[in-house]
């Protein structure tokens, strides 16, 4: 006959005292009374619980074919110095992990002995209805199968997020890489800044082991249990799963932070001066007039007027034979003379030395490499070397049927011309 948690416990005193003193279980079983006994363990769980008013909390996990990954995690969660014991459990599987996971934790009273040595779980709902199979697949065969998979996995992910006041504590020990990576990915698009993924490690002896479930309290330390930094995105997208696809969300999402790293980028003619990323950085007259120039290139002689981003076209990018074309000389001209020098000199000599120097296909084939240089090199330093947001405001070089051509990754959108 099945016995019940609190005498499995009492079970697992007397056993653990015969262990150690030598002492008769029959004995034991007549001084503590059941009830007796499992009012203890629920004293010990509500003292747990009364630490202080905790948010709820809710442990997600996908698992495969390994059942033990929920209490070794959980295992962890209770021993670490911060203990994390979570008010509810959820688990993404497929039919043959629910199986294992019913045989070992249920039918066979594997949850009831975990509860045992850790009673902080005493009053964590286990039961088939925190177990969820992802479309009723076998295992993860497929493409199809995967993309089924993604989408529970995500629902699980954004129905706890979307709850409220809930701190998640994402497991990604278990389950297929994929499946891992899923939950990982979700947690990156609804995740909040209280929210945690972790991962664990544990004993090769313990892995080998297929009867292993949980350690006991006293070994709890062996096991490695490892926050894994990931990137919040929640702030900036966070569509209606039921509503999109999976894919559909992922580019919506894209587009979002795409959109939110395009921040302007300003040229002032009359301090010589670029904005970015919320600095300012003066360039030299020379240097601020061939960048500006690649800039207006871009905003006034667009190819694609009709298009509002430039997304992967270089079109406007010139190579040395159009950068001597009269009409852009002129332009390199004008932008010279508006710049009005570093100080903001409208009769400032170096205008002259700058427009008898540049006009030339030789002057650009033989100067331009030497300034394209110190611009690239000035921004980087400027606007940060870390940045990578950086690398799309410098000057960029293409190769297109054996010429050179230059030009500014930027998008026309961007860029913003201030005269004054």
């Amino acid at each position: 006959m099945r016995l019940c948690v609190a005498e499995r416990c009492i079970f697992h005193v007397c056993h653990n005292l015969v262990n150690l003193r030598h002492w008769k279980p029959v004995a034991m079983v007549a001084v503590i009374r059941k009830d007796e006994l499992w009012s203890g363990i629920m004293k010990g769980s509500e003292t747990l619980h009364k630490r202080g008013k905790r948010a709820k909390s809710v442990a997600l996990f996908v698992i495969g074919g390994s059942p033990a990954i929920l209490t070794e995690t959980l295992s962890a969660y209770a021993t670490e110095s911060n203990a994390s014991i979570p008010h509810e459990i959820r688990i993404t599987t497929t039919t043959e992990g629910k199986k294992r996971l019913k045989q070992r934790f249920l039918d066979a009273g594997g949850w009831d002995d975990f509860v045992c040595e850790y009673p902080e779980y005493a009053e964590v709902l286990f039961d088939e209805s925190v177990i969820t199979v992802a479309g009723e697949l076998n295992d993860i065969r497929c493409e199809d199968d995967s993309k089924i998979m993604m989408a529970a996995i995500f629902r699980m992910v954004q129905a706890c997020s979307a709850a409220g006041d809930v701190r998640i504590l994402a497991s990604i020990a278990g389950g297929r890489k994929t499946m891992s990576y899923y939950l990982g990915f979700a947690m990156s698009l609804f995740g909040q800044q209280q929210d945690r993924i972790t991962h664990v490690l544990v004993p090769s002896e313990w892995e080998r082991d297929r009867e292993f479930l949980f350690p006991a309290r006293s070994e709890a330390a062996r096991i490695s249990l490892i926050d894994t930094p990931f990137i919040r995105l929640s702030g900036l997208l966070k569509p209606d799963i039921n509503q999109v696809s999976v894919e559909e969300m992922i580019a919506l999402t894209q587009s979002t932070i795409d959109t939110a790293a395009m921040q302007p980028l300003t040229v002032n003619f009359n301090r010589s001066e670029v904005g970015y990323l919320g600095k300012t950085h003066r360039l030299s007259p020379r240097e601020f007039t061939f960048y500006s120039f690649f800039l207006w290139q871009k905003r006034r002689h667009c190819r694609h007027q009709e298009q509002e981003a430039c997304g992967s076209c270089t079109d406007c990018y010139l190579d040395y034979e159009q950068m001597s074309d009269e009409q852009r000389v002129e332009d390199l001209k004008m932008i010279r003379k508006a710049s009005g020098g570093a100080g903001g000199k409208p009769n400032d000599p170096t205008v002259g030395e700058f427009i008898q120097t540049w006009g030339s296909f030789e002057s650009f084939k033989n100067g331009f490499p030497e300034v394209k240089s110190r611009i690239n090199n000035r921004l980087k330093r400027g606007f940060g070397l870390l940045d990578g947001r950086v690398d799309r405001i410098l000057l960029d070089r293409v190769n297109a049927s054996g010429y050179a051509r230059f030009g500014v990754a930027v998008d026309k959108s961007q860029i913003r011309i201030e005269m004054d």
